[in-house]
């Protein structure tokens, strides 16, 4: 990146998160020679996951799973969800970002499911919000 004499910071884009990256500073000078370089670590921040995932109004067959939204804008969620002590498919859903609960349902009466919720991002997924309930 090619930052103007007069410019003191600039901003490195697109970058992955949760990555660390080494950066160098070499001042150009007008007569066309280059100064002396300067290098230094940096970070990005992992993605945002959603937050206080919570399960309600668990039935026979259903139950409820809804989450906080975390403070930077998402494309939308995914919900995957599993029984944990019988055999039995792993079910996936998405929603959009408008979205921060989701009525599962045709469930198994009387068993334990593990559901997972990551925000999705056009760089990638958040790490999983996790929690089990039962119907």
């Amino acid at each position: 990146v090619l930052v103007p004499g007069g410019q003191r910071r600039a901003v490195l884009q697109p970058l992955q998160s949760d990555t660390q990256y080494m950066v160098t500073v070499t001042p150009v000078y007008t007569d066309g020679q280059d100064g002396i370089s300067v290098s230094t670590l940096g970070a990005t921040l992992p993605l945002l996951s959603p937050g206080n995932l919570r399960v309600s109004e668990e039935w026979y067959n259903r139950f409820r799973v809804t989450w906080d939204p975390p403070q930077s804008p998402t494309e939308g969620y995914r919900i995957i969800y599993q029984p944990i002590y019988v055999s039995g498919p792993v079910l996936e859903t998405t929603v959009g970002e408008d979205v921060n609960s989701m009525l599962l349902l045709n469930l198994l009466s009387g068993t334990e499911y593990s559901v997972q919720v990551t925000a999705s991002y056009p760089t990638g997924q958040s790490e999983p919000q996790l929690v089990n309930a039962k119907t």
